[in-house]
């Protein structure tokens, strides 16, 4: 998975953002891949799923790799530093 940042005018430095990403690990680990200003790229580690039988495979882990982003990396950058927007894709 990957994220895009955009913050609305001052942004931190890489350095910052390597710390705050680095608080994700859970289901996978999360890295700063590239950016600079107030336009940054990161993105996970490789995110495992269990498919048992006789059920459909979930995209529960990309989910919860997801809301981790939100609540350990882009809540508290928004609260320092506004952002503009955040997207993900797969």
């Amino acid at each position: 998975m990957r994220v895009r940042i955009v913050f609305r005018g001052a942004a931190p430095g890489r350095e910052v953002l390597e710390g705050l990403f680095g608080r994700v690990t859970f289901p996978a680990t999360a890295r700063i891949t590239g950016g600079q200003g107030s336009r940054w790229r990161a993105e996970s580690g490789p995110i495992r799923g269990v498919v048992m039988e006789d059920m459909e495979p979930t995209n529960g882990p990309v989910v919860i790799w997801m809301r981790c982003v939100i609540d350990e990396v882009l809540v508290p950058l928004h609260e320092a530093f506004p952002l503009r927007g955040a997207g993900f894709s797969g």
